[in-house]
């Protein structure tokens, strides 16, 4: 035979020998880093993971405090808390706070009192944040659905005191038509004349649900009494 084509033959054998070899070790030490890294994490600890949890049972005091002067809950000892109870407290007794504007529309001046404001929908975004402040507090007080006083284009009047605090406001808008003078009455002769069957309920046997200012005159003209009951 040849010693060329021995040669030949001999050294591709051992080429094929080295590279099985080399894919082996390859393939081996693949295996042996998987395993380390599959043994490391298998020995990790898992990262802890905890959740601060509460569970309402309907208890009085649930993590926080409802001031029995303005309403406002929060949270004792939280500073943040602690500090926006205080203004919203304050805005509560004393009124809002306002430091005035450059422009303003002086409808009215009192040297013993303060001034009033008029605010139109035209004015400056400043004097529409101050209005839109002052109508979530009215609406909150009043029970009124968020954003009706300021649903339509409207004139706000702004009674602001001497010590920089706005203590009234009317919201007044223009219209056409009103209702007619005397619905409540209407509304409760009938429902005296149709609530039992048979019977006309006496004015002075009617129960009024928790009456506001206005609601107290008008049980009072209506009974035809300064006595008048409430409903419970």
């Amino acid at each position: 035979m040849d010693a060329a084509l021995v040669q030949r033959t001999y050294s591709r054998k051992r080429q094929r020998q080295q590279t099985a070899c080399q894919d082996s070790f390859g393939l081996a030490a693949h295996k042996m880093a998987c395993q380390d890294s599959f043994e490391a994490s298998a020995e990790a600890p898992p990262a802890s993971c905890t959740t601060g949890l509460h569970l309402d049972l309907g208890q009085a005091n649930f993590a926080s405090s409802t001031c029995s002067v303005c309403g406002m809950m929060y949270c004792q000892g939280q500073e943040s808390d602690e500090k926006l109870h205080a203004a919203f407290h304050s805005s509560h007794l004393q009124g809002i706070r306002f430091q005035g504007w450059q422009a303003e529309r002086v409808v009215q001046r009192n040297a013993l009192s303060g001034r009033v404001l008029l605010v139109l929908p035209r004015d400056p975004a400043a004097h529409q944040r101050k209005v839109r402040e002052v109508s979530v507090f009215l609406e909150d007080e009043l029970g009124l659905v968020p954003g009706w006083l300021l649903s339509v284009p409207v004139k706000v009047f702004l009674y602001v005191s001497l010590g920089r605090r706005v203590v009234g406001c009317a919201v007044t808008e223009a219209i056409a038509t009103a209702f007619p003078a005397g619905v409540a009455t209407r509304l409760m002769d009938a429902a005296r004349c149709h609530c039992i069957a048979g019977y006309v309920v006496p004015r002075a046997e009617l129960a009024f649900t928790n009456p506001t200012e206005a609601g107290c005159a008008f049980a009072r003209a209506y009974s035809q009494g300064d006595d008048f009951l409430v409903y419970k």
